[in-house]
């Protein structure tokens, strides 16, 4: 699996191999995290997040359980902090992965309310308001891991789609706790929880962001991605999502069809 990857990206495998080695030692606990960071620093100009991704898949193939990586991926993207690249990604209207992109800047305008909303007195409709696009936000999720996913997992991508699944999964089962607090009126356990819920959501798109979409863009061919846009239909789209699109369509429903986006 991991070859068909690599065949893929292009890779140079020898770079992607000291990398795992310097994430293996630090995973076993053979260098600090002081040491492994200063080791990157000196040998990388730069990480792509290809060259990451790929490194997670290594570590699989070397014994690396789906457990421990869950547990150290935080620490072991610190490593890398400054060090891999930031790509801008420039897509046209209605391409996946730019649909993806739009719904995650909208849900961190939702997060920058929260943090305005605990900074003053506690109001329940303003939270609740809040609260219905943050439920919206798991279809997100949801479409992201059929939509996306398995054409992916197809090319061998197996390992890092896997680990965030599991952090989806902390995400959602916060937003429901937290709504659920809301819901029964325990304010006091609602606002303490609060700060992770937005850790966890601006941890998930920082993930996306730096990983897992341009990954994405190296992996999939665009009729792969013509065939994922076809899928979307499949799967529920958040409200806020919905009416954008309906928007969209309205303005573009007299284009030319080979002037209309994917």
């Amino acid at each position: 699996m991991t070859k068909t990857m690599n065949d893929i990206l292009g890779l140079d495998e020898a770079k992607c191999r000291e990398i795992v080695d310097i994430k293996e030692k630090y995973i076993k606990g053979e260098l600090t995290f002081e040491e492994a960071r200063e080791i990157i620093l000196q040998r990388f100009d730069s990480v792509t997040p290809q060259e990451f991704a790929f490194g997670e898949q290594m570590l699989k193939d070397d014994g690396i359980d789906d457990e421990t990586m869950h547990e150290k991926m935080d620490d072991i993207i610190r490593l890398f902090d400054g060090v891999m690249e930031r790509e801008h990604l420039e897509l046209p209207e209605g391409h996946p992965i730019r649909s993806f992109m739009e719904e995650n800047q909208i849900i961190l305008g939702t997060i920058a309310e929260m943090k305005e909303l605990l900074a003053g007195k506690f109001i329940k409709n303003r939270w609740l308001e809040v609260y219905d696009r943050l439920k919206e936000y798991i279809k997100h999720i949801t479409r992201k891991h059929n939509q996306l996913f398995p054409y992916l997992e197809q090319k061998g991508f197996d390992r890092p789609t896997l680990i965030m699944w599991t952090f989806d999964d902390h995400v959602k089962k916060a937003i429901l706790r937290s709504a659920r607090y809301l819901d029964m009126d325990k304010e006091e356990a609602f606002l303490k929880m609060q700060p992770e819920v937005i850790e966890k959501i601006e941890d998930i798109i920082f993930k996306e962001t730096q990983v897992l979409y341009p990954t994405s863009m190296e992996l999939l061919s665009e009729e792969e991605f013509r065939e994922c846009a076809s899928a979307r239909r499949k799967w529920a789209l958040p409200t806020w999502r919905r009416r954008k699109d309906s928007c969209r369509r309205k303005k573009q429903s007299g284009l030319p069809e080979e002037n209309r986006p994917l």
